[in-house]
């Protein structure tokens, strides 16, 4: 075993012998080191330990001695960064007013003025143009993973993802703010030219179009909602219902906000003005309450994704638990959902941009 000892004099120098001294009476603060070592005589009188010829210390204490024959190893590479962080994200920039957004097939798709886009939901700023509207969008956008669909003036239209080839599902008509699907089924809100009762909700195929219910076009997107069997739909204080189950109204009392559907439910929800999320057929019991003016809805699961003008909620039904995702924004307009993000856009104002957003729901 070696010793390293700091001599009391530069005149008293280091011997070969693993550390040891000429005169160790002269030499104090002795310490043990381990294997192949020695003691070098330093310059200032220190007498400090070496490995011997062809060892190394690789762990830089030489308690052990010098523990390893031939070079050091190379340290092992640094582990990789952790993932980010999953937070609100500006996706990309609009030049237009924004006019729809939906999500399907990985992406988000939306409406830019009369541009169709598409955007990467995992990078900033990848978006592109992949077709325009025959004429301008009158509110709304709906996928199936191979079609889009949004009404604009006139028309509604059908857009083909693959190749960008349009078709008109109905035209000559006047298309208000709102549209979904349920199997091969358009629906949409006809304005005017569906018979007497003013605005209709109506639902076109590729053999034609039919009423289902009078409709209220209201401020917030959308009025009406589809469950697996039945079509809802808002008529001034009143919900409105036509299916398998025959027909039903359920009566508020002020007029409802909006209506969005959950999954597998066979009653849609109710945006109350009075601030409360409820079933349509049950406006006495709120599943939240607190709810502030609401402009557009979306749903995943049993997660129903909402916003007011300036911030964006989600809603976990069975939970009956309400989350401020973000905000304040200029004027969200409308959003959508995967079920794990909320997607929206804003209108902005002044200096800042109509924009696409991405944003977390908690599980």
């Amino acid at each position: 075993m070696g010793w390293r000892r700091f001599c009391a004099s530069a005149l008293f120098a280091c011997t070969s012998g693993y550390g040891s001294f000429e005169d160790q009476q002269t030499c104090v603060n002795t310490a043990p080191a381990g294997a192949h070592v020695r003691g070098a005589y330093s310059w200032d009188g220190e007498c400090v330990l070496q490995c011997v010829q062809g060892f190394f210390d690789c762990n830089l204490t030489f308690a052990d001695g010098c523990e390893v024959q031939g070079p050091c190893p190379k340290p092992p590479p640094p582990p990789p960064p952790p993932p980010p962080v999953d937070q609100l994200r500006l996706l990309t920039d609009l030049e237009n007013v924004p006019n729809g957004v939906a999500v399907c097939n990985a992406h988000v798709y939306y409406l830019d003025g009369s541009n169709v886009m598409v955007a990467d939901p995992n990078v900033q700023g990848v978006a592109s143009s992949i077709g325009s509207s025959p004429t301008v969008p009158t509110g709304g956008l709906v996928c199936d993973g191979t079609y889009l669909y949004w009404p604009a003036a006139g028309a509604v239209i059908r857009f083909t993802i693959a190749d960008a080839s349009q078709t008109t599902v109905v035209g000559g008509v006047d298309p208000g703010r709102g549209i979904d699907m349920r199997g091969s089924s358009i629906y949409w809100i006809a304005r005017t030219g569906f018979g007497d009762a003013g605005a209709m909700l109506v639902a076109s195929d590729d053999a034609g179009s039919t009423s289902r219910l009078p409709i209220t076009e209201a401020k917030a997107y959308k009025s009406f909602a589809l469950t697996p069997t039945d079509d809802f739909a808002i008529r001034g204080t009143e919900v409105n219902a036509v299916g398998d189950g025959g027909t039903s109204t359920y009566t508020f009392g002020t007029p409802p906000e909006a209506l969005v559907a959950g999954a597998g439910v066979v009653t849609p929800f109710a945006f109350t003005s009075t601030g409360m999320l409820v079933p349509a057929n049950d406006p006495s019991t709120p599943i939240v309450n607190g709810v502030p003016n609401v402009v557009a809805t979306a749903s995943s699961g049993d997660t129903i994704v909402f916003a007011s003008d300036s911030t964006v909620y989600a809603v976990h039904v069975t939970k009956k638990s309400l989350h401020a995702l973000d905000g304040p924004f200029l004027h969200v307009s409308d959003v959508a959902t995967d079920g794990a993000h909320a997607f929206f856009l804003t209108r902005g104002e002044g200096a800042e941009k109509a924009a696409l957003w991405k944003t977390p729901v908690p599980p």
